[in-house]
């Protein structure tokens, strides 16, 4: 698509109102950015070439209505914000794990996922005690707890300074 014809597309969506920013993209991303530029009072329309929105997008939009419907939507998007400015990095598969553990509503809650998020951010963090943690925690949930006590204890040895323990 031409820079003219994102215009005429953008005005076309806008349906004659002032638009400040055009979001490309109803995905993950383009939602995001569009409730943030909305939440700063920007005048805002997305263009999304496929019929729907992308299904990061459609999830996003299922924990948001969840968590706001609890009144609990900050810390849903604080915990998305984080995990989306680290782009995919330890820390990122770590709020993703414990996201999956301590989901409100049952059909987010995955131990199975929250294990291979935990231990992706160990894979990319091993001295983390952060991760490690998460990592035990899923361990936990998945019923292996003497795992999980040995991963508490690289945590622990990694917090006191430990770097040796494996």
């Amino acid at each position: 698509m031409s820079v003219q014809e994102a215009a005429r597309a953008a005005e076309t969506a806008a349906g004659g109102a002032d638009v400040e920013v055009v979001v490309v993209g109803a995905g993950f991303a383009g939602m995001y950015m569009l409730y943030k530029l909305r939440g700063l009072g920007f005048s805002t329309v997305v263009l999304e070439a496929a019929d729907d929105v992308g299904w990061l997008a459609v999830l996003w939009n299922n924990l948001g209505w969840t968590y706001e419907g609890l009144g609990r939507l900050d810390e849903s998007l604080d915990a998305l914000e984080r995990a989306l400015a680290l782009e995919g990095g330890s820390e990122a598969y770590r709020i993703l794990a414990e996201i999956r553990l301590e989901a409100p509503y049952r059909d987010a809650r995955s131990r199975v996922d929250a294990l291979a998020m935990a231990q992706a951010a160990v894979k990319l963090a091993p001295n983390d005690p952060d991760a490690l943690i998460a990592l035990a925690a899923a361990l936990t949930a998945n019923d292996r707890a003497q795992e999980a006590i040995l991963v508490l204890d690289r945590a622990l040895a990694r917090i006191k300074g430990d770097l040796n323990l494996n």
